[in-house]
């Protein structure tokens, strides 16, 4: 991993030309990337790209270090490109390295992202520096430059007559609890936060619009 040179594992549109997936992303597999003093991206959706939906039932992961100020992102949707819908079984996580770099799992520029689906983990993590104050933020969602309105609903599996550990008796399995860790940042529309199982850990911000909170079905938010 060279220094000081950002990095993305997966680029869809951003070169000046139009692309479009007609059926969308769908990874099944596993997607990681690694940058020293730099910005990695996991899935960039650049400008000019048009993708329905992502779909992520394996992992994408996305890591950067060093002491400088740089961003991890797990997917990144720029301004100029149109997603309207991401969906999570797997795992979508971004971590950072270092005491001034922002985390970021999902974060969409463009303002075209509407429904968000969650039955994973999505998660953001800082491991500052020793003795360097942390000025980088842990997110999880940020869907902050919409203006028309994001519903992002989280639920929880069940697995019928299963015999693995399940603390609430819920029928979705321990292992299984959906999650989402790091800050959610809506935006300015009447946005919909519907958590029906699982754990939320983050600070929200509804934004300026009429919006929603909902939990039910034993989950917790906090």
């Amino acid at each position: 991993v060279y220094k000081n040179i950002d990095a993305t594992a997966v680029q869809i549109g951003g070169t000046g030309h139009s692309v479009s997936l007609a059926g969308g992303l769908n990874n099944q597999g596993t997607i990681t990337v690694t940058a020293n003093t730099g910005d990695s991206t996991g899935v960039l959706v650049g400008a000019g790209a048009t993708v329905p939906g992502i779909v992520n039932s394996g992992v994408i992961q996305s890591v950067s270090a060093g002491a400088e100020a740089n961003v991890a992102a797990g997917v990144l949707i720029n301004q100029g490109a149109n997603v309207t819908s991401f969906t999570n079984s797997g795992t979508l996580s971004a971590g950072v390295n270092g005491s001034k770099s922002d985390a970021v799992a999902l974060r969409d520029e463009s303002g075209t992202l509407t429904s968000i689906n969650n039955t994973g983990k999505i998660q953001a993590v800082i491991s500052p520096e020793k003795d360097v104050a942390q000025t980088g933020s842990a997110i999880a969602v940020d869907v902050s430059a919409n203006s028309t309105g994001v519903t992002l609903v989280q639920d929880g599996v069940v697995i019928p007559d299963h015999k693995l550990p399940d603390a609430d008796k819920d029928g979705v399995p321990d292992i299984n609890e959906p999650a989402i860790r790091g800050d959610i940042r809506l935006g300015s529309g009447a946005d919909v936060l519907d958590i029906r199982n699982g754990t939320v850990n983050g600070d929200i911000s509804f934004g300026t619009g009429a919006d929603r909170l909902s939990i039910s079905g034993g989950a917790v938010v906090t």
